[in-house]
């Protein structure tokens, strides 16, 4: 099942609905994109995996077999929820082996430290969609629902 496995039984969803996606933001782009992306890169060449990142600013993150990157700020040791929610605006990355990575920057009193969720593309589409609340958009954002359980955990 490729680079990790993962068992799934998930249902479909349809891709029939035009969802509300939020703005491009160069401030989260420029705070989150290079040091999610630089994470990732460590991470894989300390493994033996030649990586680099894509020059196409438009295409997949990194490619060697190919990742997409998230970045997120949390403020505890563990993750706090039980599922991981992906942005159908990603949609277009979550092609058969791109495998989707959150970079999760732990926060903690003075201890700050990053790992990794790592999931198949291909399993995240199967997953539902849900319209989720947040702060950029208060309403009509749509995520893919993915389970924890279908993400390999890295702590580096």
């Amino acid at each position: 099942m490729g680079w990790f496995s993962s068992p799934y039984i998930l249902f479909p969803h349809t891709m029939t609905t035009t969802y509300k996606r939020k703005p491009f933001s160069k401030g989260n782009h420029a705070a989150n994109d290079g040091s999610g992306k630089a994470v990732v890169l460590n991470y894989l060449r300390s493994n033996g995996i030649k990586a680099i990142e894509n020059p196409d600013d438009y295409g997949v993150d990194i490619m060697a077999p190919r990742f997409e990157v998230e970045r997120r700020t949390i403020y505890s040791h563990k993750w706090p929820y039980d599922t991981v929610h992906v942005p159908e605006r990603k949609t277009k990355f979550l092609v058969h082996d791109i495998y989707y990575v959150v970079v999760i920057h732990h926060e903690v009193n003075n201890n700050i430290y990053d790992s990794l969720m790592i999931c198949e593309s291909d399993i995240i589409k199967k997953c539902n969609l849900l319209e989720v609340p947040n702060n950029s958009m208060p309403e009509g954002e749509y995520f893919y629902d993915v389970p924890i359980n279908f993400w390999r955990k890295v702590t580096l």
